[in-house]
């Protein structure tokens, strides 16, 4: 469950709990919670995407967003590119636009209703995550950036329902797979200027594959 305002009272915005079950015998595995889920979660699917789709020499990455999923990209992403120099983490509101242009690698981690930048601004080659825009009527990337890029989304039925970057811009046409299609090799970067965007809505086989290692891990499977 998303809670906006409990920003404004130093509470977690993603409030939940997750039960695991064991689906042969039908018997609970484990209690885990919900947020903690969707830290460890969200950023494992941009790391995949980012490993496989951003130039394989990158430098520079640029995170906006100092939440909790801010923080949790910047491992994520040292893990998906060895090659980075230089992560910065930046609020929102900061002055972007020569960031923006600098960064190969650019996570947005916000709870943004509109975008970030003006998406002219982001150089050939650089590849985007965006994960917080999860219905139609918002944004983090503009239209700019969305009609010029090649855009990769962890589930088709579930982007079509949710992904307000996608739709708002009317992009559909430049969606060229999803995560599996990026794990079987089926999209891919196909030059050095490509723009690569990957946009995340969440889906559930994500939360069970979180959920299976933490109980492994702990010996409960």
């Amino acid at each position: 469950m998303i809670q906006p305002g409990n920003a404004s009272r130093g509470e977690p915005v993603i409030q939940g709990s997750y039960l695991l079950v064991d689906a042969v015998r039908g018997r609970p595995v484990a209690t885990l919670d919900g947020a903690a889920l969707t830290v460890f979660r969200t950023p494992a699917a941009s790391a995949l995407a980012t490993r496989a789709l951003a130039v394989p020499d990158a430098r520079t990455c640029l995170i906006i967003g100092t939440g909790p999923q801010g923080c949790a990209h910047e491992g994520a992403m040292r893990w998906a590119v060895p090659t980075l120099q230089t992560i910065t983490v930046v609020g929102r509101n900061s002055a972007l636009e020569e960031q923006v242009g600098r960064a190969q690698v650019i996570c947005t981690c916000t709870s943004s209703p509109t975008p970030l930048f003006n998406g002219r601004l982001v150089a050939a080659g650089t590849h985007l995550n965006a994960m917080s825009a999860y219905r139609h009527d918002r944004c983090e990337l503009d239209s700019e950036l969305m009609n010029r890029s090649s855009i990769v989304v962890d589930d088709h039925v579930a982007s079509r329902a949710e992904a307000g970057d996608i739709a708002l811009a009317d992009a559909w046409a430049a969606v060229i797979g999803d995560l599996h299609d990026v794990v079987c090799g089926r999209a891919a970067r196909t030059s050095s200027d490509e723009i690569t965007v990957f946009k995340s809505v969440g889906v559930a086989i994500e939360d069970i594959a979180v959920a299976r290692l933490a109980a492994q891990r702990a010996g409960l499977l």
